[in-house]
């Protein structure tokens, strides 16, 4: 079984600080499950590692669904841990990625980057 096999059916992502040039390790990552006419709910709560990934799938645990998702990283709390003047350039105290999944036997990886003054989603491979 391959490395895609073997994370079929799992919602990933990767942080990366284009603003310091590196990983975005120790930015804390929700990902919620968003069900019409209910309450949202968490799936997962955790930090990123020194390379910029969670240290296991978001959705580990979980059955992925059809339907609505949305990764959320606190993005002021990382800034202001990093101890330099970007907290305070920070306009986005958390950024929320919202995507659907289409198929939930397929692979979501979500990477996105961050800076201070903006971030940006998108799906990899």
């Amino acid at each position: 079984m391959g490395d895609r096999d073997m994370m079929s059916g799992c919602i990933t992502t990767h942080i990366l600080d284009l603003a310091q040039g590196l990983p975005a390790g120790g930015i804390e990552v929700e990902l919620w499950r968003l069900v019409p006419q209910r309450e949202p709910y968490r799936v997962c709560k955790c930090r990123t590692g020194p390379d910029g990934r969670p240290p296991q799938p978001l959705s580990e645990g979980h059955a992925i669904e059809t339907g609505e998702y949305e990764i959320v990283l606190h993005t002021k709390a990382y800034y202001a841990a990093t101890g330099g003047l970007f907290s305070a350039e920070t306009i986005f105290p958390v950024a929320r990625v919202r995507f659907h999944v289409n198929d939930p036997s397929q692979h979501y990886h979500i990477p996105v980057l961050i800076t201070p003054s903006s971030f940006t989603a998108y799906r990899g491979s």
